[in-house]
């Protein structure tokens, strides 16, 4: 019973904020309409395309490294986890709210110990990170960043140092100090 009314709690306040929403932009209807109009479907199917391939490399990756803990889960499950949790980072101001969703998961449906879970997701986001940097790097070096000001290029390597810096020291076998 008490599951049953948390369901209702929950469709009750995401109908409540999804009215909000359209409320709040009524006057921009129009213009999404129009928005709609002139979208090309070749663009809008390669998008959704790309959007799933890489939703289905964070459910790879993330059993991969539960695996790496041996607990074995469904990807249909973690499918399901990750994309509930896809919809609180958009809800929640940040994106680690879906992160904590993913561990909570985990831990209340497939008994997955929290410090496990936390291990997992945090390495998928650290190696979604680090391949996302270097898919940076190397459009940097391929000229797809022509169009930018030498300003922003000089901000966006810079940004790339500094993560790498951060990386180094973090993983670094002298940086026990922060563990305790």
């Amino acid at each position: 019973m008490r599951k049953r009314l948390f369901n209702i709690l929950r469709i009750v306040i995401s109908l409540s904020l999804l009215a909000f929403l359209i409320f709040r932009n009524r006057n921009n209807f129009n213009n999404i309409l129009d928005a709609l109009r002139e979208i090309n479907i070749y663009y809008l199917a390669a998008a959704l395309a790309a959007y799933f391939i890489a939703i289905s490399l964070i459910v790879f990756r993330w059993g991969f490294l539960l695996r790496a803990h041996d607990h074995i889960i469904s990807h249909r499950f973690l499918w399901q986890s990750t994309l509930i949790g896809f919809f609180y980072n958009n809800l929640l101001p940040t994106s680690v709210g879906g992160d904590f969703y993913r561990v909570y998961d985990i831990k209340q449906n497939k008994d997955i110990p929290v410090n496990a879970g936390i291990a997992s997701v945090v390495m998928e986001r650290i190696i979604g990170s680090v391949s996302s940097f270097t898919l940076l790097v190397i459009s940097y070096f391929l000229g797809l960043f022509d169009y930018l000001e030498r300003s922003a290029a000089l901000g966006l390597l810079i940004s790339i140092v500094v993560i790498i810096i951060f990386f180094v020291i973090l993983f670094s076998p002298g940086c026990s100090g922060l563990t305790g």
